[in-house]
């Protein structure tokens, strides 16, 4: 066994399964030898050998396939519930399920602690990558990071037969905002809708998002998209607006057909065009470097701004956004070449979260747009406190973003009454 490991771990970050005297297996996608020891033992003429491992991404897998996985979910905030759970003389509603590629309960205590995370798999193995994109979904459609350090793995007897080592958002530091990127009942009702929680539409777009992240797999264009947005809901100001222009063009860019990139009718053409008038070009140069810096610039003129594929992508999408939002597309220059979005002796604080709104929730739109999700998103001016729903943005009520659940004790009987609540709202009920 020694011989084994000192072997395998020749190389750094290497993949590796243990198992156990118990008949137990361990995998772990990374792992470490922490230290190592050697005991001599004379009374005994033996020599004992013990290494100290460290395992990253790790899971103690269970014998059996009939389990469910829970931990805590640091960081989650919401203010909706589509979950009801019911015992013998209580019941509590704050609570979300999403179906992802597994489902995924989120259940509250009391205010002010950590979200306990239920996992249901679906009798499959835990496979982190799968649950990793889960959680990258609901960090989106919360609006905000989250952690994930220890699951624990549950049978039907409540008894413990796995675990499982994630550290998932554990790189994150500080303070985070939230910013929901659809609306809830507080948005909605700046916006006069008669009845704000009647739909819920976090789990519709978490099912989308999911569903789109799990098929495209690496290549999904929304990768990019949704890191930029996390990503600009905890750094720096600044920094945060030049992360969501940057990545509201690089989605963009990659929705919108590869010909709207060029200004002219034929690149082929335009390249022997200005192979043709080189040394005209090269007459105006101050120098022999600056000639070469002169000749790219104009060979490479042909290119349509990086802006341009923002307002090509948004067309596309028949979104007909107001011009002060086409105006900050087009501020994205000088984010870029001076790290600030304006100089620290005429801006305003407001101001300038105004308009990493205005950026954020054009990112949302394009993001919404390609999935298919028609509900309310959440815009950047104000109403009754509250950013709402932009003017611009057509949506729809969805029934599926009616839809509820009821989780019960098996052993209590439930009258028709008590879902009545649910049920004259519109609501559907699944148990």
């Amino acid at each position: 066994m020694c011989d084994a490991l000192n072997g395998m771990f020749g190389d750094l970050n290497q993949r590796a399964e243990f198992a156990l005297e118990t008949g137990d297996v361990v995998e772990a996608r990374f792992v470490h030898i922490r230290a190592r020891g050697t005991r001599l033992d004379l009374e005994h003429k033996t020599l004992d050998s013990t290494h100290t491992l460290r395992l990253d991404s790790w899971t103690w897998k269970p014998k059996g396939t009939s389990c469910m996985w829970i931990g805590v979910l640091e960081g989650a905030q919401f203010n909706v519930s589509n979950l009801v759970l019911h015992g013998q003389g209580w019941w509590s509603s704050q609570h979300l399920r999403l179906r992802g590629e597994y489902d995924l309960y989120l259940v509250t205590q009391r205010k002010g602690d950590a979200v306990t995370l239920v996992i249901d798999t679906h009798g499959r193995p835990l496979d982190h990558d799968i649950l990793g994109t889960d959680l990258l979904a609901l960090e989106f459609v919360l609006g905000c990071h989250v952690q994930v350090h220890r699951l624990t793995a549950i049978d039907t007897h409540g008894q413990i037969v796995g675990a499982a080592g994630l550290d998932f958002g554990s790189g994150q530091r500080g303070e985070w905002n939230r910013r929901c990127p659809v609306a809830g009942p507080s948005e909605l009702l700046a916006t006069n809708d008669e009845s704000p929680e009647e739909h819920i539409w976090i789990p519709s777009l978490f099912e989308r998002v999911a569903r789109h992240l799990h098929d495209e797999r690496q290549d999904s264009p929304l990768f990019t998209g949704i890191a930029a947005y996390l990503h600009s809901l905890s750094s720096h100001i600044h920094a945060s607006y030049l992360l969501v222009q940057v990545g509201l063009e690089a989605l963009c860019s990659q929705l919108v057909a590869a010909n709207t990139h060029v200004l002219v009718k034929d690149s082929k053409t335009w390249k022997h065009f200005v192979d043709e008038h080189k040394s005209q070009i090269l007459e105006h140069a101050i120098d022999e470097d600056a000639g070469r810096k002169l000749l790219g610039k104009v060979l490479n003129a042909h290119q349509a701004p990086s802006s341009d594929r923002v307002l090509t992508a948004l067309k596309h999408f028949a979104l007909n956004i107001p011009q002060v939002a086409i105006s900050e597309i087009k501020r994205r220059n000088a984010a870029a070449h001076q790290f600030v979005m304006a100089k620290e002796s005429t801006a305003r604080c407001q101001e300038l979260a105004d308009r990493l709104a205005i950026v954020q929730t054009l990112l949302i739109a394009v993001i919404a747009k390609y999935l298919g999700f028609d509900g309310p998103i959440v815009g950047w001016e104000w109403a009754q406190g509250r950013r709402k729903v932009p003017d611009w943005w057509s949506w729809k009520k969805l029934d599926e973003a009616r839809r509820r659940y009821l989780v019960f004790d098996p052993n209590i009987n439930i009258q028709a009454e008590e879902l009545s609540p649910a049920s004259s709202s519109g609501c559907s009920m699944d148990t």
